[in-house]
Parts: C-alpha cells; sequence; structure tokens
C-alpha cells in the first residue's frame, strides 16, 4: 500500500523534498472498525506542527514508516460495526497521506456525500469550515 512519508525527521518549516512515496503493509480492520480507501486528505495548518513534534504533545509520524498526518474522506472497504457499511463514505482525524486506512472504533464518523460530494467534507464541512 502506498503513502506519503516524512523522509527524516524535521524541525524546519515543511518542504516537498522532505515527504517521499513509501510501501507500507497493507492496514487490517479491526473488531469495531472499519478499513477504508481515502477519497481525499486535508492537510490543515496543523499538520505542519505535527510532522515537527509539536503540536499538543502528539509524536510526529516516523520517517519512513508513518503517513503524513492529515483529516480525510474515505469510503469503507471493510466494516466491523454495526453502524457503517461497505460503500459508506467516513470523515475522520485519523489516517494520513495513504491509499488505504484502518480507522479503530470511535475514529471516524459517516458522512452523507450525496448532495456535497467528499471534498466538502475534507474541507467547508470538515475542521477548516468548522473552526472558520
Amino acid at each position: 500500500m502506498k503513502a506519503i512519508a516524512l523522509r527524516a525527521a524535521i524541525d524546519h518549516k515543511p518542504r516537498a523534498a522532505d515527504s517521499v512515496p513509501v510501501d507500507l503493509p497493507d492496514p487490517v480492520c479491526q473488531d469495531g472498525g472499519v478499513l477504508a480507501r481515502v477519497i481525499d486528505l486535508s492537510l490543515d495548518p496543523y499538520v505542519g506542527s505535527h510532522i515537527r513534534g509539536r503540536h499538543m504533545g502528539e509524536a510526529p509520524p516516523k520517517p519512513m514508516q508513518d503517513a503524513i498526518p492529515g483529516a480525510l474522506v474515505a469510503q469503507v472497504i471493510e466494516s466491523r460495526t454495526e453502524n457503517i457499511k461497505s460503500g459508506d463514505f467516513v470523515h475522520s482525524m485519523r489516517g494520513g497521506w495513504q491509499e488505504i486506512v484502518a480507522l479503530p472504533v470511535g475514529q471516524s464518523r459517516k458522512v452523507d456525500v450525496s448532495r456535497t460530494g467528499t471534498g466538502a467534507h475534507a474541507g467547508v464541512l470538515g475542521m477548516p469550515g468548522l473552526t472558520a
């Protein structure tokens, strides 16, 4: 599975050269969670601080191992929860810049994309819009 990761730990303003495509193991759907294909990704301003280890005490992603973090909208491939079915769309603040994501129980919410499309839930109906 493809993802975009940091090439090495950084302490400066992120640059394109800091990121690199990597192959990661395919994620596995956990009990109570969902496995989903990422459709839209929101790389919000806090991500710069997060990848430098300066965001609310969260550890930065491990270089060459963890996807660069970001909010996402994804289509469910497999579900192990009653409220979300295969084919549904979900929004999550966890996941990141990768093709497929395993979201544990409580880390996603079902969204209706029938009138807005998926991108709106990563932008105006997601954290950037709610913050504004």
